[in-house]
């Protein structure tokens, strides 16, 4: 089963760039975006609409030079995006490979994070067996 992303190279480049913006349109985002590649300007506002299309981007029409353009807005923050991605990630791996994954996981986990951290991931699992004894024991 391939692993599916919430969003490909370059929508997470242009949602970069609006969480920093908060607010562009796709002019400004092409204008950022064409100092490091060569991008058509159609290219930005068909990706830019793709993400209004699957809920990333808010917009509000604009009036301006040579008529009217969209205004958009990020609609949920960078940190959310993380966490759900993460979370979808993590079922993903799991549902397609099993407790093979979670242990391979932990092992990559544990060869890269340092004590501290290792710690805190401890107490963090701790935290979640405690829960699922508390919710067994209530029933």
């Amino acid at each position: 089963m391939a692993i599916k992303s919430r969003l490909g190279p370059l929508e997470l480049t242009i949602m970069k760039l609006m969480w920093e913006n908060k607010l562009s349109t796709v002019r400004e985002i092409y204008e950022d975006l064409s100092k490091e590649r060569k991008i058509a300007l159609t290219t930005i506002s068909t990706t830019m609409n793709r993400l209004f299309k699957k809920g990333f981007l808010t917009r509000e029409i604009q009036p301006g030079k040579g008529g009217l353009f969209y205004n958009y807005k990020v609609k949920e923050t960078k940190s959310g995006f993380e966490n759900k991605s993460s979370k979808s990630l993590a079922n993903q791996i799991i549902q397609s490979y099993g407790n093979i994954a979670s242990m391979k996981l932990i092992q990559e986990i544990s060869k890269k994070y340092n004590e501290k951290e290792l710690d805190k991931l401890l107490e963090e699992l701790e935290k979640i067996k405690q829960q699922k004894n508390d919710t067994k024991n209530s029933n």
